[in-house]
Formats: structure tokens, C-alpha cells, sequence
């Protein structure tokens, strides 16, 4: 997936900003006389010397300000190109036009440049961010909205979840913001989100945006592995500490020498219709038992087989392991070892020990990414 800028307009920013100064109606800015949006020119600098063209803004600014900002449009200004021979005031400004720049994204920009007042309010979306983390990126100022960026960036992961419902797209999206901006912290913690929400075909049908370095996605896919890895060995551990748990309780239960059906001692014969056997024996608990009931609730939740779990997203399986405490009660097999029976605790210890991986995740930093910085 290209970072290539668009024109979609966003709600959230203008339901969150005040309304720009309106200084006139530009009409012959509409390319397109069939458009239904209106164009304005709104002056960010009252005393700019340049008004900016894109899509369906018009913004008047200081040329001393964005050359100041940026080395591109310093460049701009002060060489032989058309913008820095044409002459400029603020009673004959220089039209520029930027039609390939998202205009809500330059608006956004320009208006932090220039200190505006409404700067504060400002609480763009994931979209809007990934414009503008674009923008900066292409105009090499991705340092005069540093703390800005960082802070709009906590804020969106801050307020979203991380669970099978959850859009994993929003996470590539704040990943690669990040990426761009060169925040390490908000990068790791939006490639572990992507990482433990994308199951491995998602993960691999998903489009790059190019200005990721190469092998990112390849990265992403080990540490998704990674992740299940160490789920699995959290309930592996579980298996075996029940195997080394050699005591042994008696049960409520009986179990049919013939069909292997398991029913309460007060019945005389086996309850299974088909058998209906009086050969029963005692049922006791053992630490082949438990394996085998910890094996039978974890094939009902679905997290065994462990080879067929590899595939998919850790936060599914560890919203399975949220399941497992209701699976164990000292009634369900009729144990009476009390709260010595290892099978009481066990679903809760998985869950415990598999929710701790999940919360332990740590995503893609910027230093291991600075060996080389080759485009997808």
C-alpha cells in the first residue's frame, strides 16, 4: 500500500476545531464546476505572502515561517526555482499550488507553524495523523510537530482496545505515523497490537505502505510467532506440572469397564443406553486424569491441537484461555482432594500465565530497525 496522500474530508476535524477566518469565496479554484465542496481562503497569516493551493483550501501564510520549518520550502524560497525569484508581499501573495497534499493535513500543519490559537484543540484522527506524518515526512519536518505528534499518538492508543474485535488496520496506520515522527515508544506499541490482532494470513495479505523499511512485515510475522510460542509453552508447562502431580483422590464417580462411560456411584450400571453394563469400577483422580481433562477442555475451547493455533492471532487464543476457570471445578470430576487436587487452580494458571504474554509483548523498536532502511 503506496503513502499516497487523498482529498477525503474528515468530520472529526472540523467538529474539533473553531471555524477558520473566512477572509473571501476563491471560486475560480474549483477545477471541477460540478464540485460540491466550497472553497475558502482562510488566512493563517493574516500578513502572509503566500497563498496555498490544495484540493478544496486556500491558505494564506508566511513564506519566512514554512522556509523556517522546512528545508524544502526554504529551498523553495531562496533559489532560482519559479517561488523563489516571483515576487511576494502580503498585498500581491504568491500562489502555490499543492494539489498531491492532503488539504486537511496541510490546514492542520500550517496552523501549528503558525502558532494558532485553536492549536490546542487539535485531536486528529488515525487517518488525518497518517496524512500528516506523510506530509512531514515528504517536507522533512517531522521535527516541528515532534511533541505534537507524540502526544496525539498516546492519546489514540491510549483510548483503544486490544481484542478480537478490535481494527487492526487502525494499528498499521499509528505504526506507521510513528515510524515516520520517529517515536519509539508509540512504534513498538502499535507493531505488538498489529502482531497480536493479525492472524498469519491477515498479516500476509495485508498491503505495505512503502515508506516502511523492508522486511518489516517479515519482522511482524516473527514476533506474531514469537507470541504463540510462548502461550503454548505456558500451557505445556500446565500439562506437565499436572504430570508430576502423582497424588491421587477418590472421586463421586464410576466408570464402565465396557464403554468407558462415566456416571455418579449412586447408579447401579452404566447410564449409557446402548451399554447399560453393571461392571463398573471406581473413578479416581490421578495425574493421568487430569492431563487427560486438561487436554479435553482445551480441545473444547479450541487451543489444541497446539500445531492447527500457530495460524492464528494470539488475542484469540488468549481469549480462549479466558475461558478455562469455568472449565474447572472440583465438581465437574467429582474429585473430593478439596483444594489439594492441581486441577482445581489450572484453568485459572493458564489464563494467568497466557494473558501475562500478551501484556509482556513488545513491539518493533526504531534501533532494531536501523540496520537498514530499505522501502517495501
Amino acid at each position: 500500500m503506496a503513502c499516497m496522500t487523498t482529498s477525503q474530508r474528515r468530520s472529526t476535524l472540523t467538529e474539533a476545531l473553531p471555524s477558520p477566518s473566512v477572509v473571501d469565496d476563491v471560486d475560480d479554484a474549483l477545477s471541477d464546476p460540478f464540485a460540491l465542496r466550497v472553497v475558502a481562503r482562510e488566512a493563517i497569516d493574516e500578513e502572509g505572502d503566500v497563498l496555498v493551493h490544495s484540493g478544496s483550501k486556500t491558505l494564506l501564510v508566511s513564506s519566512k515561517i514554512l522556509g523556517l520549518a522546512s528545508p524544502v520550502f526554504k529551498v523553495m524560497f531562496k533559489s532560482r526555482f519559479r517561488e523563489g525569484t516571483t515576487a511576494r508581499s502580503p498585498q500581491q501573495p504568491l500562489e502555490l499550488r499543492l494539489s498531491d497534499d492532503d488539504p486537511d493535513a496541510l490546514a492542520l500543519l500550517f496552523r501549528i507553524w503558525h502558532f494558532a490559537p485553536e492549536r490546542k484543540h487539535f485531536r486528529p484522527d488515525v487517518d488525518l495523523q497518517l496524512e500528516l506524518a506523510q506530509l512531514t515526512d515528504k517536507y522533512d519536518c517531522s521535527s516541528s510537530i515532534y511533541m505534537e505528534s507524540k502526544y496525539w499518538l498516546r492519546a489514540l492508543l491510549g483510548q483503544t482496545k486490544t481484542d478480537v474485535e478490535a481494527d487492526v488496520d487502525v494499528y498499521w496506520k499509528s505504526a506507521t505515523a510513528a515510524f515516520l515522527w520517529g517515536h519509539d515508544e508509540e512504534l513498538a506499541t502499535s507493531t505488538a497490537k498489529v502482531a497480536l490482532l493479525s492472524s498469519a494470513e491477515k498479516l500476509d495479505a495485508h498491503k505495505m505502505y512503502s515508506c516502511l523499511p523492508g522486511g518489516f512485515k517479515q519482522r511482524l510475522q516473527q514476533l506474531r510467532k514469537q507470541v504463540l510460542s510462548k502461550m503454548i509453552s505456558e500451557v505445556e508447562a500446565a500439562l506437565d506440572y499436572l504430570r508430576s502431580e502423582r497424588g491421587a483422590f477418590t472421586t463421586n464417580l464410576a466408570v464402565c469397564n465396557h464403554c468407558g462411560q462415566q456416571d455418579s456411584l449412586v447408579y447401579s450400571r452404566c447410564q449409557r443406553q446402548q451399554c447399560r453394563k453393571d461392571d463398573r469400577r471406581r473413578h479416581y483422580c490421578t495425574g493421568e486424569v487430569r492431563v487427560a481433562l486438561l487436554l479435553n477442555a482445551l480441545s473444547s475451547a479450541g487451543m489444541w491441537p497446539f500445531t492447527d493455533r500457530l495460524e492464528e492471532s494470539a488475542v484469540l487464543f488468549s481469549t480462549k484461555a479466558n475461558l478455562l476457570p469455568m472449565a474447572f471445578s472440583l465438581q465437574q470430576h467429582g474429585c473430593d482432594g478439596d483444594t489439594k487436587c492441581p486441577l482445581l487452580h489450572i484453568g485459572a494458571r493458564v489464563d494467568e500465565k497466557v494473558n501475562a504474554v500478551v501484556a509482556q509483548c513488545r513491539g518493533i523498536s526504531l534501533q532494531s530497525l536501523s540496520e537498514g532502511d530499505d522501502r517495501e
